[in-house]
């Protein structure tokens, strides 16, 4: 029978080198690892660019920040429309004036309000310092809770919005829902309850943000440690921290 060796030769075994081949093949699986992560880190871990603010549409509002400027600014306001009125009855054409939505008589009852708003909703913060952090000029609560609180720089009103609505105060004021905003570190500076900067420089017809819904009042049982959630779930107010007593 042939050998089937072509040579004859006796066959040597090869001794295999175990341990050197399975040192290469984690040595091959590491370094695929390392390029197959940074080919989805160059593309996957890149930060995503923050989206830029959305400005807030403008509407036609009345702004006030005290007593005094609503009634100068109504009686001004009804002069013009009894003017307009009488040109109007005289020549029969054009379109009849609109009365104002407010009358001087309206305004001590409306600041009132607008005062009553910034005391319910004015986040409160443990210091001056957290307080001044927010761009605000800040003055001492008056709430149950101890602390600051940004200071009241006026109300926006929104009589000429399709949905406002007025109730009349102690049965002969006409009072409509006031937008509070707090004043800036400048002048003619207002931030709104949602953080946003306004320049305001006059009284009267302004075109000011569009009114947006208020959020719940801050939680109960959270006193003045950091910022207390007040009107706005974003901005002003947006976070709390629990001390285990106090709040409303």
């Amino acid at each position: 029978m042939a050998s089937l060796n072509p040579d004859n030769a006796p066959l040597k075994v090869r001794s295999i080198r175990r341990k050197q081949i399975q040192q290469t093949l984690m040595v091959s699986g590491v370094i695929t690892v390392l390029a197959i992560s940074g080919c989805s880190s160059s593309s996957d871990d890149k930060p995503a660019a923050a989206p830029a603010p959305v400005p807030s549409p403008k509407v036609p509002a009345l702004f006030y920040s005290n007593t005094e400027q609503c009634e100068a600014d109504t009686k001004k306001q009804q002069q013009t429309y009894e003017a307009k009125l009488k040109a109007y009855n005289a020549k029969k054409q054009g379109a009849e004036p609109v009365p104002p939505a407010l009358s001087s008589s309206d305004c001590a009852d409306q600041m009132a309000a607008a005062r009553r708003e910034h005391d319910r909703h004015a986040p409160v913060y443990q210091t001056l310092a957290a307080c001044e952090a927010e761009r605000v000029k800040c003055e001492t609560s008056r709430s149950d809770v101890v602390g600051y609180r940004p200071s009241f720089g006026g109300a926006y009103l929104y009589p000429y919005a399709a949905s406002a609505t007025s109730n009349f105060a102690g049965g002969s004021s006409r009072v409509y829902q006031p937008h509070t905003v707090y004043q800036g570190m400048n002048p003619g500076q207002v931030m709104t309850p949602q953080g946003e900067s306004l320049v305001q420089t006059k009284s009267g017809f302004v075109s000011a943000p569009q009114p947006s819904v208020d959020a719940p009042s801050r939680p109960a049982g959270h006193a003045a440690q950091g910022t207390i959630s007040g009107r706005s779930q974003s901005g002003f107010g947006s976070t709390f921290k629990s001390t285990g007593s106090g709040g409303k």
